[in-house]
């Protein structure tokens, strides 16, 4: 165990069988955590059982689901604590994404991919470790605990997810990385429920919220603001991942009936969706702003109506990065839309390549970048 850092530093489970990754990751993270290191599942186990002040586990995707299984076994644990640890995969370039969407639905709470920068991993583990103690609320409560108490109120507290929007903004703002935030309304609420007692407007909230939960993935937050309103946090997800989320949100609402005192009633949802690469001017006040004119125009379009807005300038700063793990995943509709801003953010790069390789660009001419430019 490696004890670098102050004493107040999160504790952190290391889980590696490569030596290499894991005084390459010590190195990154010794400022900032106190790290505890294991070689295989089984040992990590051990260690999580010892010592239950651990505020993160750093694993390889392979520890994570096989053989021993460890993702699983620590979601599965009776202890509350132990069972809610945030988890971190880390992802190589020979796994695949069957194996990352398995650790997921297993449980893991956010992933890094190999080889990556200290800024990434050190922000990702701050994001995750650090979430607990900068909140009042105890994560150690299960989601489904609250919804069973009937405790609306602490669903998700609204300053705990304001408090994560602001890290995912701040975490946009230096990685140039995509997240969403959406808000949802349950329609004509006060007309489905003419002719039963107000309890009524509570078990219709629950009932929805637990639709959700259900598709949520365990990285994602629901917040109930109140007043048949809820919003939902994607990290790292643009707002094409979150449209798809969505969409599987209301079709599963589609197809469910709420029964209240023996009667079957539908709901139906609006819905306003924000997805953006936070820049200098981001703020959760403005995206909460722009989230409240756009689902009071869902409203107003008659109901069940999704409007899914990003902010000006969001293909200006699409990462380049992104765009090429895009393309290796054949997802390119999403790259299509940004070429322009892309080919700009590159075009120091080709230029400096063309001198010094002699690749013929300027056979070419200006005009082709002029009109990039202009359509920019």
């Amino acid at each position: 165990m490696s004890t670098p850092g102050k004493a107040e530093s999160p504790l952190v489970l290391l889980v590696t069988s490569s030596k290499h990754t894991a005084n390459l990751i010590k190195k990154q993270l010794a400022q900032y955590f106190i790290i505890s290191d294991a070689k295989d599942a089984e040992a990590a186990w051990g260690l999580l059982l010892e010592q239950q002040a651990y505020s993160l586990v750093i694993c390889e995707l392979g520890l994570s689901i096989n053989p021993f299984g460890l993702l699983e076994r620590i979601r599965k644990a009776s202890d509350n604590q132990l069972a809610n640890i945030p988890f971190l995969l880390l992802f190589g370039e020979n796994e695949s994404d069957e194996e990352r969407k398995l650790a997921f639905r297993l449980g893991a709470s956010d992933f890094v991919s190999l080889p990556c920068s200290s800024a990434e991993l050190i922000a990702r583990a701050s994001l995750r470790a650090n979430f607990e103690a900068q909140n009042t609320v105890n994560e150690a409560i299960e989601m489904q605990q609250l919804l069973a108490a009937g405790n609306l109120d602490q669903l998700a507290q609204v300053s705990l997810f304001n408090s994560l929007l602001k890290q995912e903004v701040s975490f946009s703002q230096r990685h140039r990385s995509n997240f969403s935030v959406v808000r949802l309304h349950i329609d004509n609420l006060k007309a489905i429920l003419t002719g039963f007692d107000q309890r009524a407007t509570k078990s219709v909230v629950k009932a929805v919220a637990r639709i959700i939960t259900k598709i949520l993935r365990r990285e994602d937050t629901l917040s109930y603001l109140g007043k048949a309103d809820f919003c939902i946090l994607y990290p790292a997800t643009n707002g094409i991942g979150a449209t798809n989320s969505i969409n599987r949100i209301l079709s599963e609402i589609s197809k469910r009936r709420i029964l209240l005192s023996g009667k079957k009633i539908s709901v139906t949802l609006s819905v306003a969706i924000y997805g953006c690469i936070a820049d200098e001017n981001s703020s959760i006040e403005k995206i909460h702003d722009q989230l409240i004119v756009d689902i009071e125009k869902a409203i107003s379009n008659g109901g069940n109506q999704i409007v899914n807005s990003s902010p000006a300038g969001e293909k200006r700063l699409y990462s380049v990065d992104r765009a090429l793990r895009m393309i290796e995943s054949k997802n390119t509709d999403d790259v299509a839309e940004n070429l322009n801003s892309l080919v700009l953010a590159i075009l120091p790069l080709l230029e400096f390549a063309d001198e010094k390789l002699n690749l013929g660009l300027k056979a070419y001419g200006d005009s082709k970048l002029e009109q990039l430019e202009k359509k920019d």
